[in-house]
């Protein structure tokens, strides 16, 4: 069963070019992981210190992988951190109806 997560970030003011190069490196090594079928930044349009983030994944299993590759820990856990302001994480399983 498909797992995603939803991620919403609001960068510090002055921050957004170290927030988008950070993220660019994070998506580009998750988006070669075998279980990611998804990863996506969003912009809002309204609010150029809003983000959004949507990734999929094959399974849980494959969500828990990307979250011990060293890849999430340079710059999920370490670069990104620094930047933000406020950030909301949800977790959601895929339903089959």
């Amino acid at each position: 069963m498909n797992f995603s997560s939803c991620v919403a970030y609001v960068v510090k003011s002055g921050m957004e070019e170290s927030f988008l190069a950070a993220v660019a490196e994070l998506a580009k090594a998750t988006r070669a992981e075998p279980g990611c079928l998804s990863y996506r930044f969003h912009r809002d349009p309204e609010d150029a210190a809003r983000f959004f983030l949507y990734e999929l994944y094959t399974d849980e299993a494959a969500y828990l992988a990307h979250q011990a590759t060293l890849h999430f820990e340079q710059w999920a856990k370490k670069a990104i951190p620094p930047c933000l302001d406020e950030r909301r994480i949800e977790r959601y399983v895929a339903l089959d109806l």
